[in-house]
């Protein structure tokens, strides 16, 4: 049986600010102190940060045209059938990402966000909620996150030295190839097995591929009500101002 090519590229951004304990609603100017890139049919992906010369550490951010370039190639990509794919981009990465390239680069990230694939947005839209990259890949047998590490310790380790930042460069390439992994699995399987916190077998099970966060929030209102605090689709997609239902 011949293997299906799913063309796309994945992409993950690590933020250069640690977020304050128990913060809620957006925190702006975080900063992107790296990110990665997998195109399909590369060898690996592709990494982007502050540029620097010799041994030193990296800067503690990218600056706005290091971002903006990022940001083009990620549009050309998509213009050339390679769609973009994210977990939870659509509500975090691609608005740092709109943030840091400036007011006049929001008119195409926030077109690119609603035409980009974030199987984690289209999971909220049909269950009411998500779980997380590394869930999502375990229920799917394609692998891990790094071991030892976590998105929250991402920015602090980035201060710290160019052995700690290598660490975390290291770590969001693997977060960028395992969404690749993630969604082309999904693609595959058209579902998803996991177990919850409790310790209860959860499906999530769907019929036509992944679809692209403008279709996902266009689907019907899942039952929330047994649920005390939801997460809503429009708190994800309100930057955009696209976000036509709760």
């Amino acid at each position: 049986m011949e293997l299906t090519i799913y063309k796309h590229v994945a992409f993950d951004l690590e933020i250069a600010t640690p977020l304050p304990e128990g913060a809620e609603g957006w925190i702006p100017s975080l900063g992107i102190s790296c990110a990665a890139t997998f195109k399909s049919g590369d060898d690996k992906p592709r990494i982007w940060h502050g540029s620097s010369l010799g041994v030193f550490p990296y800067p503690e951010r990218m600056n706005t045209e290091e971002c903006r370039e990022l940001a083009a190639y990620l549009i050309k990509c998509q213009e050339e059938g390679y769609p973009m794919v994210t977990w939870n981009g659509a509500a975090f990465d691609m608005r740092v990402l709109a943030e840091e390239c400036g007011e006049e680069w929001h008119g195409p990230l926030k077109e690119l966000t609603m035409n980009h694939i974030d199987p984690g947005f289209h999971m909220l839209c049909i269950k009411g909620y998500m779980v997380g990259l590394s869930t999502a890949a375990q229920g799917l047998r394609v692998g891990d996150k790094m071991e030892g590490m976590h998105g929250s310790l991402a920015p602090t380790m980035w201060a710290e030295d160019r052995e700690s930042q290598d660490k975390v460069l290291q770590y969001v390439a693997q977060d960028a190839l395992l969404t690749s992994k993630v969604y082309v699995a999904l693609q595959e399987d058209r579902r998803l097995d996991w177990i919850s916190r409790a310790g209860r077998p959860q499906t999530w099970a769907f019929r036509e591929g992944l679809l692209p966060v403008n279709k996902a929030n266009e689907l019907s209102l899942p039952d929330t009500s047994w649920m005390t605090s939801p997460r809503l689709r429009g708190d994800c997609l309100q930057w955009t101002e696209n976000s036509k239902t709760a």
